[in-house]
């Protein structure tokens, strides 16, 4: 039999595992799943999204593999949790202060249980936020956000595309190392706790395992799975993925819309 060069798989989804229709091969998935668990190897979902979108987008498997949720806040083993890092609570009203100028700026807090988002935003914004964040509540002031009450483990930002950097960067300016900033692409920006990010998630859940970071294989596509690529024995980029994300893996997969990720899977496991 031939070497299989890996003994954990992480993936990233929007963009990368998931289609732009949002599906996946399912029938591949299952097969490439069960051979990777006759194998011991553990196949974990590293994303930004809420945990709660990633178990319905696994279903049955759901409870079959691991997860790296919102951009490594959140870690789970099937559907039980590992361990999670919040913002510091002090910082969150500091945070909104200084977005709320920023009228292009729209905010989901999102919390170990659920996650918050204004009535007054744009009706497509909270259709958006109820598809990535299933269990989300609408409030009508930030004020009653039950901060204190939950962990907030991400604020997520929606701005325009072409001002992404401008005001990832100046979140980074203003706030020093009290956060880890980061973006998922298509004007979205993730504010963390310091040093959360999937590589380091990863490395936790991965040490449970008994398994390092140089036994992984990684698939990503965009600025926040830099990181997890780096670390990484062995990654992948998308074929759709930016050029600063293909500039650092070792390979290139298909793309997204051609079940990349299943496809470099299947040469190496089926």
């Amino acid at each position: 039999m031939t070497h299989i060069p890996f003994q954990a798989i992480a993936v990233d989804m929007d963009g990368t595992f998931l289609t732009d229709k949002k599906d996946y091969d399912h029938d591949l998935f299952t097969a490439v799943l069960n051979a990777a668990h006759k194998n011991n190897i553990r196949f974990i979902t590293a994303s930004g999204n809420q945990f709660y979108k990633l178990q319905k987008d696994f279903g049955a498997h759901a409870t079959a593999i691991d997860y790296v949720a919102e951009n490594g806040a959140y870690l789970l083993q099937g559907g039980k949790t590992l361990d999670y890092t919040a913002i510091d609570n002090s910082l969150i009203p500091l945070v909104l202060e200084y977005l709320q100028p920023q009228t292009n700026v729209h905010v989901i807090i999102s919390g170990l249980k659920q996650a918050y988002c204004l009535t007054t935003t744009p009706q497509t914004f909270r259709d958006a936020v109820h598809f990535y964040y299933p269990k989300t509540t609408e409030v009508s002031s930030y004020a009653d956000v039950p901060v204190g009450q939950e962990p907030i483990l991400k604020l997520s930002l929606d701005v325009p595309w072409e001002q992404t950097d401008r005001i990832a960067d100046g979140i980074r300016t203003y706030f020093g190392n009290q956060f880890h900033i980061t973006s998922s692409g298509n004007g979205s920006i993730d504010i963390l706790a310091p040093d959360v990010n999937k590589a380091n998630g990863l490395k936790q859940l991965l040490t449970t395992h008994g398994i390092k970071l140089n036994q992984l294989i990684a698939f990503g596509d965009n600025g926040n799975d830099a990181e997890m690529l780096k670390a990484a024995g062995l990654s992948y980029a998308m074929a759709n993925g930016i050029d600063a994300v293909k500039n650092i893996a070792d390979h290139e997969a298909p793309s997204n819309n051609e079940n990349g990720v299943l496809k470099v899977l299947a040469d190496y496991l089926l």
